[in-house]
């Protein structure tokens, strides 16, 4: 036995006796050749097991207080703790070693973001940062515990396994995913510069805004598993952002089985609608969809979209029936031209709104 595996036994997180002394031994070697410590190795064995030590391996590293970042950044103290808190990081405590060199440079952009925009503009925008990338970083962690982990777990995998898909992960994550963002966010700029260049930047925008909505969808958490029900909904927004983006529009939000959408065009915005109602209607596994779409001045805020126009469409969507887009009559007047029709439904009572809305039932010509 060489001395490592010597040290290992003595303390306690290997047994050269054991049916898998072999695969530990190999899931030991790994960790350590990855610099993890005797200390994480013996934490790790009586924790939750070695495989997920691989990622906070990678998250070790050299942290500073909130305090040491706001006085490399030049920022006081009590605005560092704010730009934090608003980027969704909780309550750091100011002596609580948690940041990391590059979120220095961070509070040095807020302060001048503050000087450029305002301090409650570059705290709403850290909060949308905050928000997206929480949910890049939840994405990830759903594609490895609906794919990855079940795997692993059919083929009976061992501990060195384990390890291997978990540092596979983590490097994934840590180091690579960083630079796709770069180079999608660029992508992303581009198209939204194309946007306001044609609406504008002001506080509101003239756009057309969509809602689809899948009818019924809690039925189907009854026939799925969980890994099942969500792939289909996550093919479902897949199918959503792909049809939008052909039309130099932009997906706003998801909630739940409910996706919110704007464009520039009346008329691109029922197609897209339309073309997800036939697209959802042609799948075996997914209920039918609906929707509703309303045209007009948009308040813009930080990554949203408000005001009586956006009620209007998320009220029609929820009146339409299953496998129909209604639409208001300035969505039939600006879609003059496009190649849709437009049967009359009558004036109807939305919630929230003082008078009836006449609504339109939109179809290909």
């Amino acid at each position: 036995m060489d001395t490592d595996a010597q040290q290992w036994r003595a303390a306690g997180v290997y047994d050269p006796e054991a049916p898998d002394a072999a695969d530990r031994l190999g899931a030991l070697r790994y960790l350590t050749a990855r610099g993890a410590t005797l200390d994480e190795l013996r934490d790790a064995v009586a924790g939750e097991g070695l495989p997920t030590l691989v990622s906070a391996l990678y998250q070790k590293q050299d942290r500073l207080t909130p305090r040491e970042a706001a006085d490399r950044a030049g920022v006081p103290l009590d605005v560092a703790l704010t730009v934090l808190r608003a980027a969704g990081l909780g309550d750091p405590e100011p002596d609580t070693p948690r940041l990391r060199d590059a979120d220095v440079h961070t509070l040095e952009l807020a302060a001048y973001a503050s000087e450029l925009f305002g301090v409650e503009a570059t705290l709403q925008f850290a909060r949308v940062v905050g928000d997206a990338l929480t949910r890049v970083a939840d994405a990830a962690m759903t594609n490895f515990g609906q794919n990855v982990a079940p795997a692993l777990d059919a083929e009976n995998a061992g501990e060195l396994a384990r390890v291997e898909a978990n540092d596979a992960a983590s490097r994934l994550l840590f180091e690579e995913v960083p630079g796709i963002i770069t180079g999608i966010f660029f992508h992303t700029c581009e198209a939204a510069v194309r946007r306001t260049a044609l609406v504008g930047a002001s506080a509101t925008s003239d756009l057309a805004v969509g809602f689809v909505d899948l009818v019924g969808s809690a039925a189907l958490a009854e026939r799925l598993s969980a890994a099942e029900l969500g792939a289909t909904i996550s093919g479902f927004e897949r199918d959503a952002t792909e049809r939008v983006a052909l039309e130099e529009g932009q997906v706003v939000k998801t909630i739940g089985d409910e996706v919110m959408y704007v464009t520039v065009d009346a008329g691109t915005a029922c197609l897209a609608a339309l073309d997800l109602v036939d697209r959802v209607a042609a799948d075996p596994v997914l209920p039918l969809l609906r929707g509703g779409v309303a045209a007009g001045g948009l308040v813009r805020g930080y990554g949203d979209y408000y005001g009586p126009v956006v009620n209007t469409a998320a009220r029609a969507v929820k009146l339409a029936p299953p496998g129909e887009v209604w639409v208001t009559d300035e969505v039939r007047r600006r879609a003059d031209g496009a190649p849709v029709t437009f049967d009359a439904l009558g004036d109807h009572a939305l919630r929230g709104f003082e008078h009836p809305v006449a609504l339109f039932r939109v179809r290909r010509s």
